[in-house]
């Protein structure tokens, strides 16, 4: 499974543990597991983008893709989504 992560400033689904910034995550439907481990893997993710910078400057500008190890990634509309032109998002 795949979950496009994008900036917000409304109502986010995560925010960074680090800076604050918050997201919005794009998926598809799965279980109450799958989404606690989706959310786990994106929080490691943002975590990581400090590494090199501090503040908000340290995420991605635009949406960015998280794949989570369970499921398939091939189909998944995060993934569509992934490769769609920055405009659509």
């Amino acid at each position: 499974m795949q979950v496009l992560c994008k900036r917000t400033s409304h109502s986010p689904d995560v925010c960074c543990p680090v800076c604050g910034q918050g997201f919005v995550l794009v998926c598809e439907r799965q279980s109450k597991a799958d989404r606690s481990h989706a959310l786990r893997d994106v929080t490691q993710v943002l975590r990581g983008h400090h590494l090199s910078l501090p503040g908000t400057g340290a995420h991605p500008q635009r949406g960015f893709p998280v794949v989570h190890s369970s499921g398939a990634n091939d189909f998944s509309g995060a993934v569509v989504l992934g490769n769609a032109p920055s405009w659509a998002l």
